[in-house]
């Protein structure tokens, strides 16, 4: 979110809800934090708000890509599938939070 372009917090605070849809501009506005003038604390809340219907937040899990991985795919598919795998569990090693799956257990693709 702008954190790349080296814009003020004030300015992402003021433009923000222009980028959304009118019912969701209406909702940020309703944040206290925006009302606080708080851009790292709306931040956080709007992507713990959102996170469900973020793709983007959603793919870097381990539940994710547990689920991935367990998916059944044909022969044609194992190239795009090992590509993905590989992309998120890139990730996932950096954030650190998939070396521990339930009881120990590593996660490695698997063909069903």
């Amino acid at each position: 979110m702008c954190d790349n372009y080296q814009i003020q917090d004030s300015l992402k605070l003021k433009k923000v809800s222009g980028y959304c849809k009118h019912s969701i501009a209406r909702e940020i506005e309703g944040f206290t934090m925006w009302a606080e003038n708080n851009w790292e604390d709306l931040k956080t809340e709007m992507m713990r708000m959102w996170r469900k219907e973020d793709s983007e937040q959603m793919i870097y899990t381990r539940v994710y890509l547990e689920e991935y991985a367990t998916r059944p795919r044909d022969k044609e598919d194992l190239k795009d599938y090992y590509r993905q795998y590989d992309m998120i569990s890139k990730e996932l090693m950096l954030k650190m939070s998939w070396i521990h799956i339930h009881k120990g257990v590593y996660l490695w693709p698997a063909f069903l």
